[in-house]
């Protein structure tokens, strides 16, 4: 599956978790969901990213969005959107857009923002069945066991009182959902 994440999605590993959950810990999630998950990083995000502070061997295993898919072209939706959202965020959801016009449906893209989340929901219908957040990607990562269950609830617990941008009732939801799933 590709997976096509925003800024956030990164930042949450690499700063927001660093009080929380060692270094090597840390990268040893990315390293694991880049290595099972075709990680494909849109120009604007390696830009907000701070590209060169991700580990060089998950660079390695992540997809540079502009070598394997045709560039976004002018929606004027996301044209409009451009207006209210972050680079970052036009970025992923323009580069989802043309995935799922080219491609097909196997993909996910990571927006964690509220606004950018609603905005996607009312003007690209098309794309809400694709779009995850950072703890929703987790979930996957725990429903089909590419992590147990305890070590992603563990980390949800502590995006939980990170600095993550995250209403902890959603990150109880997930916790919940996934301790009820079968397996």
């Amino acid at each position: 599956m590709i997976v096509i994440p925003d800024t956030s999605f990164f930042v949450c590993f690499i700063d927001d978790l660093a009080d929380f959950v060692p270094e090597n810990d840390r990268y040893q999630y990315l390293n694991v969901i880049s290595t099972v998950y075709q990680i494909t990083v849109t120009p604007e995000v390696r830009k907000e990213t701070s590209w060169n502070r991700v580990p060089e061997i998950i660079q390695t295993q992540c997809y540079y969005a502009e070598n394997i898919l045709s560039p976004p072209t002018i929606d004027p939706i996301i044209e409009q959107l451009r207006l209210l959202l972050g680079k970052g965020e036009i970025d992923v959801i323009s580069y989802s857009n043309m995935y799922k016009k080219e491609k097909n449906n196997d993909f996910k893209f990571v927006l964690d923002d509220g606004m950018a989340r609603k905005l996607v929901s009312e003007n690209l219908p098309i794309l809400v069945t694709n779009m995850v957040g950072t703890v929703g990607l987790l979930k996957i990562c725990a429903l089909e066991k590419i992590y147990d269950k305890v070590s992603i609830i563990n980390i949800l617990e502590n995006i939980k009182v990170s600095k993550f941008r995250i209403q902890d009732d959603m990150v109880c939801k997930i916790i919940i959902e996934i301790k009820e799933s079968g397996g």
